[in-house]
């Protein structure tokens, strides 16, 4: 049994290795396909256009330039929000996991509790059983009944 989860484990390391040697081989691939595509699209427009970005002018700039850049520039804002939305996550989360190991904790401190309890009530319930044999004892001893009496004095 114990090899059969080792195996199984060494099995899903060597897994997860390789899901993300796949993984950066997707992404290379992605990256060489753009290169190519933004390269093809370099050589069928070679002309150059002017920019006005506020009161700054920019003269002769590729077109192909302006393409790439607005596409990055669009990646970057994308990958910001995303920032955005990760550190909120995971505030979320930590937030989740505080209370998680609050509850645990509290649910520890009543399973002991419980415990606690447990054992009293068990010494409650020894002590309630030799107090009925005591009081019994002296109900009979102190208290005689009346046939114990009548016998008593007959004999």
């Amino acid at each position: 049994m114990f090899q059969v989860v080792s195996c199984f484990l060494r099995n899903s390391h060597q897994y997860l290795m390789l899901e993300g040697y796949h993984r950066h081989m997707e992404v290379l691939i992605i990256a060489v396909v753009a290169g190519i595509g933004i390269a093809y699209f370099a050589t069928q427009n070679p002309i150059t256009i002017p920019i006005t970005l506020a009161s700054y002018h920019f003269f002769n700039i590729p077109l192909y330039i302006l393409v790439a850049g607005s596409l990055l520039f669009g990646l970057l804002v994308a990958w910001i929000i995303s920032l955005f939305s990760y550190f909120g996550n995971s505030i979320l989360f930590h937030r989740q996991n505080t209370r998680i190991q609050k509850d645990n904790k509290m649910i520890q401190d009543l399973t002991n509790r419980i415990q606690e309890l447990e054992i009293e009530n068990t010494r409650l319930k020894e002590h309630n059983t030799t107090t009925k044999i005591v009081s019994s004892d002296t109900t009979r001893y102190d208290h005689p009944s009346l046939l114990t009496r009548f016998r008593q004095s007959m004999g």
